[in-house]
């Protein structure tokens, strides 16, 4: 059966590889007219058409000729140069970092990646600054310096998630999983692809999408999920051909051979190897794949017996690794990217230093015009002296007090300079300083907050019912003999009730005091909650039982939502309990969940007492509320709702109450659907 599998997927393969041959022969012909076209442009058009028309060019020929799409990019860019065109200057840099990126050339592709950014960051071209983030986490991917590519990756996704950049994004996600993949994080990998992929294919970039089957074709294969890869294989093949993209078609041949390696047809696993190294020297070296190539025709060699050529092919590879020094690129980074932030740093302290410069000429001029009259009165003076000298004839000591009188003023003028300096100095001190303390004095009242509520409910809330429990307990144990086997079963029902009610005063304590220290841990994702609400409702029958209340679920249609399954649990614990006490005996409480738009929005209705208007205003306040008596008499600690509002926010969502006095509450919130794609592909 596993072999006419096998045959049924090589003769698919075939078919595909036909068709797509067949067809990538038109595509070509299509792009080298594409190409005429342009190069008959170019002689008649300047300027910023020109700038325009080279940058095409140059794209055009990335797959086809990777030296010709250098050299029409360098064209362009020192034509936008030329023209002070900044805006195609950032985009030209980036495109010229990928055509080295992919000749291997690590330490050039990061050089062009920092310049373009670093002009993005200056005219706020937020769109390629995002590019520019993704574009060097790629390069410390393939360095392997995982935790950094993730930085500058997310760094991407926050820009180009405020602008609802599709495009950006479908290229930041793939970005997430090559990270995820080669960190060997195949889950999240997995996530990452699925969600490129969707906005790739709502946007139709052919490219993309082949990309995203080959790198989940992959993934399945780390998975041993052989099979499914070989299909998503054949899908990247089928577009790549189309595209006449050799640097995707030499991948993909590559991968296809390691498949046929794991399955033990050693014969086509020779086939794709050979194409994909035949590919790789036409087009002109991509390291990383031809290496990859070598290692697979040496295992292919192996397992055929020709060891001769094995050990070819095994020297091969190792002639490549050596010649992608590792350290030499890391080097290079590290040495590109201290630079960068050198000269950030070097500009802000430019601008800071003329800012100073401007308050001391200003001082100067200040202090010239007292100068100024200082020199007035001290000619006044040396004039009035020489009248002295003049009539007196003592011309020697006229001098001296002159001169005298010109060091005090001098003396006196720097002091003035130095004492405004100190003041100012010290000013700037004394207001951080103030800062400082204002900001301990907030965090500390909190904590105190904090303390003293934790420390009120551990007195009382929690003490009371461990008194219950005890006390139940000691009474069975001291007339076990004399109860009835019905009066021990409501004793210990009572013992269980206080029992689960207590255990959920201390979950919330608990979740509240995580809240007001900031050390709540969210795990996002993809439940069904209609699952997640039967799980709870179950937990609340017995409660709901000794009140003769009826819980009943509604839902139109079967909805997944992105969420932390323990805060969301939470939410709706504190917020079933919450009706069930609020309802008196005999009542009814309804769960709902519906779609709106693109979240879930979830109910809980009661017919219970309701509340006034004054506390529906204060309920979601950051300040634990006073919890008043249920129906029973229950007792609460004031916790719940203000921990629900606390973690709707944190899962993206809101919440609110509608109610009136005496006819019930409705309290309502809502959660982020799922991804539509990871859910048809999962």
């Amino acid at each position: 059966m596993i072999k006419l599998k096998g045959r049924y997927i090589v003769l698919f393969t075939s078919f595909i590889l036909s068709f797509s041959l067949l067809y990538s022969s038109i595509s070509y012909s299509q792009k080298l007219a594409t190409i005429d076209s342009l190069l008959k442009l170019l002689d008649k058009t300047k300027d910023s058409s020109k700038v325009a028309i080279l940058r095409q060019l140059s794209w055009e020929y990335r797959s086809i000729d990777t030296s010709k799409a250098i050299s029409f990019g360098k064209a362009s860019l020192n034509e936008a140069i030329r023209l002070n065109l900044k805006y195609e200057q950032t985009d030209i840099m980036g495109r010229l970092g990928v055509y080295k990126r992919n000749q291997g050339n690590y330490s050039k592709a990061m050089d062009y990646y920092f310049k373009s950014l670093e002009i993005a960051q200056k005219n706020n071209f937020l769109k390629f600054e995002a590019l520019g983030y993704n574009n060097i986490g790629d390069i410390y991917n393939r360095l392997g310096i995982y935790d950094q590519a993730l930085d500058y990756v997310h760094k991407a996704l926050n820009i180009s998630t405020k602008l609802n950049d599709k495009y950006n994004l479908s290229y930041i996600y793939h970005m997430f999983g090559l990270i995820y993949m080669n960190s060997s994080n195949t889950d999240s990998a997995l996530i990452s692809f699925r969600k490129s992929l969707y906005y790739q294919k709502g946007l139709k970039l052919r490219t993309g999408i082949a990309s995203s089957y080959q790198y989940i074709g992959m993934i399945h294969f780390k998975k041993a999920n052989y099979d499914s890869s070989h299909i998503y294989y054949n899908r990247a093949l089928e577009i790549f051909n189309q595209m006449n993209d050799r640097v995707g078609i030499a991948n993909v041949y590559k991968c296809i051979g390691e498949y046929y390696n794991q399955r033990g047809n050693y014969k086509s696993a020779l086939e794709y190897f050979t194409k994909s190294m035949q590919l790789i020297k036409v087009f002109g070296g991509i390291p990383q794949v031809n290496r990859d190539a070598a290692e697979g025709l040496k295992y292919t060699y192996t397992k055929l017996g020709d060891f001769e050529k094995a050990l070819y092919y095994h020297e091969f590879a190792t002639k490549i690794k050596d010649s992608i020094s590792n350290n030499i690129y890391i080097q290079k980074i590290t040495r590109l990217t201290e630079n960068f932030k050198f000269d950030i740093k070097a500009k802000e302290h430019e601008i800071i230093q003329k800012q100073k410069e401007e308050i001391l000429n200003e001082r100067i001029r200040y202090q010239r015009n007292q100068l100024n009259f200082f020199i007035i009165v001290s000619v006044l003076m040396v004039v009035l002296v020489g009248i002295i000298i003049f009539f007196y004839r003592d011309k020697n000591l006229a001098y001296k007090a002159l001169n005298l009188k010109k060091d005090e003023v001098t003396e006196l003028n720097n002091g003035l300079i130095i004492a405004n300096i100190e003041i100012k100095v010290q000013k700037k001190e004394i207001e951080n300083q103030r800062d400082i303390l204002q900001k301990q004095s907030d965090d500390l009242t909190q904590l105190n907050f904090t303390k003293d509520k934790l420390f009120s409910i551990i007195a009382h809330d929690l003490r009371v019912p461990f008194n219950s429990i005890i006390g139940f307990s000691d009474y069975i144990k001291a007339n076990f003999h004399q109860l009835s086997l019905e009066e021990i079963k409501e004793m210990n029902g009572l013992i269980n009730q206080t029992g689960i009610t207590t255990l959920r005063i201390l979950e919330n304590l608990l979740n509240w005091a995580k809240t007001q220290i900031n050390q709540v841990t969210i795990y996002k994702e993809n439940v069904n909650i209609s699952t997640a609400i039967n799980e709870i409702i179950k937990d609340f029958y017995p409660q709901a039982n000794n009140k003769k209340i009826k819980l009943i679920y509604e839902t139109t249609s079967t909805l997944n939502v992105y969420i932390d399954r323990n805060m969301v649990n939470t939410i709706l614990r504190n917020l079933i309990s919450n009706s069930i006490k609020y309802t008196k005996l005999g009542g009814e409480i309804f769960i709902m969940a519906s779609q709106k738009d693109d979240y879930v929005e979830i109910c809980i209705q009661d017919n219970g007492v309701g509340m006034s208007t004054e506390i529906k205003t204060n309920l979601f306040t950051s300040n634990v509320n006073p919890s008043t008596i249920g129906t029973l008499n229950e007792k609460g600690t004031g916790l719940g709702l203000a921990i629900c509002n606390e973690f709707v926010k944190k899962l993206d969502g809101k919440i609110w109450v509608e109610s009136e006095v005496d006819k019930g509450s409705t309290f309502k919130f809502t959660l982020p659907l799922a991804f539509k794609e990871t859910l048809v592909l999962q």
